[in-house]
């Protein structure tokens, strides 16, 4: 599945308006370690350090020297904030500095110059700036980069000739490892940072605005959501934006619908296995009523462990409400599949359906059951924002080499280049209309009717065998 952040970088690359690029990890550290089982040669190392996001490799450190004899190993450390500030120095735009004294910010210069002699009052609100010498600072984001997968140690007697990779720090060297080149420039390239010339805040919201024209030309996203029902009550308002829905189960038997209120009695409550749904719209809202109304409340509980935004089970305070093995909940405000409650966990997990977003959860979120299932096809509605290029976009399959031409239409639109700007919006909304034709979704299918009305089957002298 595409990042979020693939698509603004190709839509940067051809405007072109690229973002800065990651440095090097801060404060490199060397040691020699007491290592039986690593087979380094005795002698004088050079190392250097560099850090990966989704999109490349920062440029290294300055190399340092280590001496390693026999049983040695070499530990290679540091800090992934970004660089202190310092006085009296020249810093060009894009650059991103952090203070003497960490205060958990980042600062870019948005104009470029030479620092003043003292460190700034720094501003803590979001956007802020403050002048400092004939530089400009305008507040970031956090002090240490987002988006870091892993770590490369470079080392070689001499000269760095070979690597090692480890997802944290320090990261240890007691073996040859891979043959490889130090870079001499960095590809690690930050999709949450701003371009020279357009924020990527701007960014960020022309891909919200083609995501949700995009879904509109198709005639909306196949997805699955569900609710949490409450026994005895009718009515519930769906999440998200739905365009229509086209399937329905309760507690994991198929529903007729959506029907017609027409088909629904509204003079007396009616408990049992709710077997036909209706829906209406109310404003910017999806109404859903069902019948009979629900003879069951859905399980509810909460998370006896953090989750973070990648984990395939959750751990659970209690799961003996759950009635399927394997169905849909909902953590926080994300909605998830599972396959799987035994142990109080929800086991292979499916992140972040129904347009939600997988996100990291602390211990003691919210859990619910969601027994009432649909399947339909929904509007985007999910916004966005910088600081979210490392999140998958749930989105079919092809739309991630469509949805950057939208993006650079309105790039063009902002330079006043409006025939291009047309040429390229024409050139998204056809791409769009023919992938729609070319592209047919697998549906949901149930064996048998609706659940709700019985069916007979092998009639004969002594009658049909009715099946709920």
């Amino acid at each position: 599945m595409p990042l979020v952040g693939d698509v603004i970088l190709k839509a940067r690359s051809l405007a072109p308006d690229m973002p800065p690029t990651l440095g090097p990890p801060n404060g490199l550290t060397v040691s020699a370690v007491a290592d039986v089982t690593s087979t380094l040669s005795v002698g004088t190392y050079a190392v250097q350090i560099t850090q990966f996001n989704n999109w490349g490799e920062s440029d290294p450190t300055t190399s340092v020297n280590q001496a390693i004899l026999a049983n040695e190993r070499i530990s290679v450390g540091g800090s992934v904030a970004y660089t202190a500030w310092a006085a009296t120095t020249a810093y060009n735009l894009g650059d991103i500095r952090r203070p003497t004294t960490q205060n958990g910010h980042a600062y870019r210069c948005i104009v470029a110059g030479t620092t003043a002699g003292s460190e700034p009052t720094w501003p803590l609100n979001a956007g802020g700036t403050v002048v400092d010498g004939t530089v400009t600072w305008q507040e970031y984001g956090p002090a240490v980069p987002a988006g870091i997968v892993k770590y490369r140690a470079y080392f070689g007697i001499g000269n760095p000739t070979n690597y090692v990779e480890g997802t944290t720090l320090p990261v240890s060297v007691n073996s040859s490892g891979t043959v490889g080149n130090v870079p001499t420039r960095s590809t690690a390239f930050d999709p949450d940072a701003d371009g020279r010339h357009v924020s990527a805040r701007t960014f960020f919201d022309w891909l919200n605005d083609a995501l949700k024209l995009a879904a509109r030309i198709v005639g909306g996203i196949r997805d699955h959501t569900g609710i949490s029902s409450t026994a005895g009550v009718p009515h519930y308002l769906m999440t998200g934006q739905w365009k229509k829905l086209t399937h329905g189960w309760f507690d994991g038997y198929q529903m007729e619908g959506p029907l017609n209120r027409n088909n629904f009695f509204q003079r007396n409550a009616l408990q049992g296995l709710s077997g036909a749904f209706a829906v209406s719209l109310q404003a910017d809202r999806m109404l859903l009523e069902l019948f009979p109304q629900p003879n069951r409340t859905a399980a509810a509980t909460t998370l006896s462990a953090s989750l973070s935004a990648i984990a395939t089970t959750a751990s659970l305070t209690d799961t003996t409400g759950f009635l399927l093995s394997f169905g849909l909940a909902m953590i926080g405000t994300e909605i998830v599949a599972y396959s799987g409650t035994g142990s109080n966990q929800l086991a292979q997990l499916v992140r972040g359906l129904g347009g939600t977003k997988a996100q990291a959860w602390p211990i003691g979120t919210a859990v619910a059951e969601l027994n009432t299932r649909f399947a339909g096809l929904r509007f985007h509605t999910q916004q966005y924002v910088p600081g979210d290029a490392a999140v998958t976009m749930q989105v079919p399959v092809g739309w991630e080499s469509i949805l950057h031409l939208y993006v650079l239409a309105m790039y063009r639109e902002a330079e006043q280049e409006y025939p291009e700007a047309r040429a390229k919006r024409a050139e998204f909304e056809k791409a769009f209309a023919d992938w729609a034709q070319s592209n047919d979704y697998a549906v949901p299918v149930q064996v048998g009717g609706p659940a709700w009305m019985d069916e007979v089957v092998g009639g004969g002298l002594g009658g049909g065998v009715i099946i709920p």
